[in-house]
């Protein structure tokens, strides 16, 4: 049959096709082809990329068959559960003879998105830019990306647009008409740089799935320092990913994932990160996700034993009294950070006692903010106090608490006394 090009996406269209793909859900194929390792019937052909990985599991045979067929072969189909950057990435690497991919009944041509000077694709869903991107990274005569939506939305990037992912320091991907295809092909590009520290897509319409492939990218880019993706979808099952790709990436220094959604799940996946001893991150922002007191427990503890972390804000988290608490405990043990941020917490007297009395063993904190909470005079008294064994902290924030002003400007005072020399 006639494989469409990139430039018009249409469907893959004959009849004799659509019947050979109903064998893919056969339960006898898998048996079928694990017998037929030798012959290679055309029955490979109609395959998609996830049947053949999986007959490959059953014996070494078949795995080296199956790795043999796809190193020859010239189409593959893909199975829109497996549409992600991952398989895109494998089939870049183990198929060198491939002119065709086929996703969701839609068929793209390889040749034109690898050596392309004016690349066109039309993207279904963002997944299938996860496929195609890869294929797009390899282009070094790339002058154009037009990305189609279904919808008729097109996202245009010119050659300003493309230079920043092979070269540029600071990467940003910022506002597309198709945000989350568009940071699909960015995340691939970014593979090429070998200069990269910064990379931000906030407000992009990341969620769990796309983000695999900023994964991909943070594996791929050795110089990555910061990882910037606020505002997005990422929720607690990208978290975990996220983390797990975190703890295996040594290099990467500061996260921002400001107003995710992550929860309580998110927090016990960050909170062993924190706890692990390949632990390198040195700034996690975590502003406005919805940890709430169970969220905020694990990642206190995992603080406890954590080496590298100076800055931590869980600003506007429902932390409450209850994980003040044990934010105050992991205070009394941490020897390395130096900021917390704690503003918009609904954190009221208890918590803060708890605070000062972490404040009294701990000897790296310098800056506490305690912004717009309910801390009233017995909270600050507290703080007060305790900040009479620490001489390292030497800035407290309690404005828009319930706190009276002079309590409040007792600790100002104290804090501008001790630190008189440091001006």
């Amino acid at each position: 049959p006639t494989v469409a090009s990139s430039m018009d996406g249409r469907p893959d269209a004959p009849h004799h096709r659509r019947q050979a793909r109903l064998l893919v859900t056969d339960g006898l194929l898998t048996r079928v082809l694990e017998l037929d390792v030798h012959s290679q019937t055309p029955l490979w052909s109609v395959c998609s990329v996830l049947t053949l990985r999986t007959v490959a599991c059953t014996s070494k045979q078949a795995a080296l068959a199956v790795r043999a067929w796809l190193s020859t072969a010239p189409h593959v189909i893909v199975d829109e559960v497996d549409a992600q950057s991952t398989t895109g990435w494998f089939l870049r690497r183990v198929c060198p003879l491939l002119r065709s991919v086929q996703i969701g009944g839609t068929t793209w041509n390889v040749i034109a998105l690898v050596s392309g000077s004016h690349v066109r694709v039309k993207c279904a869903t963002s997944a299938h830019a996860q496929v195609l991107a890869p294929f797009v990274s390899a282009n070094h005569g790339i002058e154009e990306l037009r990305i189609e939506g279904p919808d008729g939305r097109a996202a245009v990037h010119g050659t300003e647009w493309l230079s920043k992912f092979f070269n540029k320091h600071i990467v940003s991907v910022g506002s597309s008409p198709l945000p989350a295809c568009t940071v699909a092909f960015g995340a691939a590009l970014l593979a090429r740089n070998a200069r990269v520290q910064c990379f931000t897509a906030c407000d992009t319409d990341v969620d769990e799935h796309l983000l695999d492939g900023i994964i991909e990218a943070i594996h791929r880019t050795p110089t990555l320092r910061t990882l910037n993706l606020s505002q997005n979808r990422i929720s607690n099952s990208g978290t975990a990913r996220l983390a797990a790709a975190l703890e295996a990436r040594p290099g990467l220094k500061e996260v921002i994932a400001q107003a995710n959604g992550i929860g309580v799940p998110g927090g016990r996946s960050l909170g062993r990160l924190l706890e692990a001893p390949a632990c390198s991150l040195v700034e996690l922002d975590l502003w406005g996700n919805e940890l709430g007191c169970d969220g905020v427990v694990p990642i206190a503890r995992g603080l406890a034993h954590n080496k590298t972390l100076r800055m931590l804000s869980l600003r506007s988290n429902r932390v409450g009294d209850t994980g003040a608490k044990h934010l105050g405990a992991a205070l009394a043990t941490n020897s390395c950070l130096t900021k917390l941020l704690l503003s918009w917490n609904r954190i009221a007297d208890d918590g803060a006692e708890a605070l000062a009395h972490g404040l009294r063993s701990n000897s790296s904190l310098k800056e506490l903010n305690l912004l717009e909470n309910c801390i009233g005079d017995d909270g600050a008294r507290a703080l007060r106090d305790g900040l009479q064994w620490n001489s390292v902290l030497s800035c407290c924030s309690l404005q828009c608490n319930r706190a009276q002003s002079n309590v409040v400007s007792q600790i100002e005072a104290w804090l501008a006394l001790i630190h008189h020399d440091d001006e």
